[in-house]
């Protein structure tokens, strides 16, 4: 049977589940992004709350769907039995025992498979040996092809959990600096109900984690300052900063036209051209400095 990605599966069950179909398309597109970051996270189906994603509100920044509504939406889905709760975590169980099945499947498939039909344990042992690898000049045995396969399935593996453990990595990375930043803007985080994308925005557009909380301080330091109710306030003042550590371009030189000497060479080439006799004229080096500045 071929693959499916995991987006393909998601779609066929807000198709086919019947608690899906009838959560309606809000908590539908809430389970999407929920599993998506379970697949990010590194486990099929579950997402677990520690040391990345605390609590809910965490968990709402991530998926970008506000707490409240993704609050709402969880508990429609655990209502309907799409989800339930397994201490800290929120867990599909069907996208788990899927998830479960492949690695399964993946480390059986490495060991050679299941016995075929008809075949004894000792041929499929035998099988699963492959070819018997014989001395050759030079003294290193050569290599199987299902070795060399196994051994590319499992560094794809490797490089895939690699890629995931990263991006939670970067995701989780912006988030404590909002943190910081929150803490600098002396706003109290447990009344917050913001979140932390701005900052994300700011780091696109080039700011580092210095400049950023350099500009939180000195905004939060002006006369009268009050702790705003959206990172937005400090926008302007991030965009001044960037633009003023940005490096100052060149003027370009003037064009060659425009030189003093210009007129002088030109009417001594155009007498020249009248007259043609002697030497022709030189450019004089300020103008062939210039040359291609026209």
């Amino acid at each position: 049977m071929p693959r499916r990605c995991l987006a393909d599966r998601l779609i066929e069950m807000t198709e086919t589940e019947p608690g899906l179909m009838l959560a309606g398309p809000a908590a539908c597109f809430t389970f999407i992004r929920l599993m998506r970051l379970a697949a990010r996270m590194g486990s099929d189906g579950v997402v677990a709350f520690g040391s990345a994603l605390r609590n809910l509100r965490e968990v709402s920044i991530a998926v970008s769907i506000p707490e409240t509504d993704l609050e709402t939406h969880v508990e429609t889905l655990i209502e309907r039995g799409v989800l339930v709760r397994e201490g800290e975590a929120l867990v599909c169980q069907s996208l788990r025992e899927a998830g479960r099945k492949a690695a399964a499947a993946r480390a059986n498939g490495g060991l050679g498979g299941r016995p075929r039909r008809g075949e004894t344990a000792a041929e499929a042992r035998a099988r699963r040996q492959g070819h018997l690898l014989l001395p050759v000049a030079g003294g290193k045995p050569t290599e199987t092809k299902t070795e060399t396969l196994s051994r590319a399935a499992a560094a794809a593996v490797v490089s895939s959990a690699q890629k995931q453990q990263q991006a939670v990595r970067e995701e989780t990375a912006w988030i404590a600096l909002g943190r910081r930043v929150v803490a600098a803007a002396g706003i109290d985080e447990a009344t917050w109900m913001g979140g932390y994308g701005e900052v994300r925005a700011w780091l696109a557009e080039g700011l580092d984690e210095a400049m950023i909380l350099e500009v939180v301080d000195r905004v939060a330091s002006r006369p009268g300052y009050r702790p705003p109710r959206s990172l937005r306030y400090f926008t302007e003042a991030m965009r001044e900063a960037a633009a003023e550590a940005a490096p100052v371009a060149e003027p370009p030189p003037a064009p060659i036209t425009q030189h003093p000497a210009w007129a002088a060479w030109r009417a001594a080439c155009e007498e020249f051209r009248m007259n043609p006799y002697g030497d022709p004229p030189v450019m004089p080096p300020e103008l062939a400095a210039l040359r291609g500045t026209a």
